[in-house]
């Protein structure tokens, strides 16, 4: 981890992410597009307020990622198995 190296705008590091490259500004492909990106829709709900759950003693929301379309933007090549596991990942 000493010698990783980071993205000098996120947390993104090439020990968590091997292979990851950096631009010549020393950012990720990620906030190297910021601005080209910055109009793509996330096909996933945002939710900010989380009520108190009636039915378990848990009330968080946790933040994961198990691959590519966990967390994906509207694109017009999502295959049609990864838009129904989406859909089904929304369902409450």
């Amino acid at each position: 981890m000493n010698e990783a190296l980071f993205c000098l705008n996120c947390a993104a590091n090439d020990f968590m992410i091997p292979g990851l490259e950096f631009n010549r500004n020393g950012l990720c492909p990620m906030c190297a597009s910021a601005t080209e990106t910055a109009a793509f829709k996330s096909v996933l709900p945002l939710k900010y307020e989380f009520p108190q759950s009636k039915k378990s003693r848990f009330d968080v929301a946790v933040f994961y990622t198990g691959g590519k379309d966990t967390l994906i933007w509207e694109i017009p090549f999502i295959s049609p198995s990864a838009r129904k596991s989406i859909e089904n990942a929304k369902k409450d």
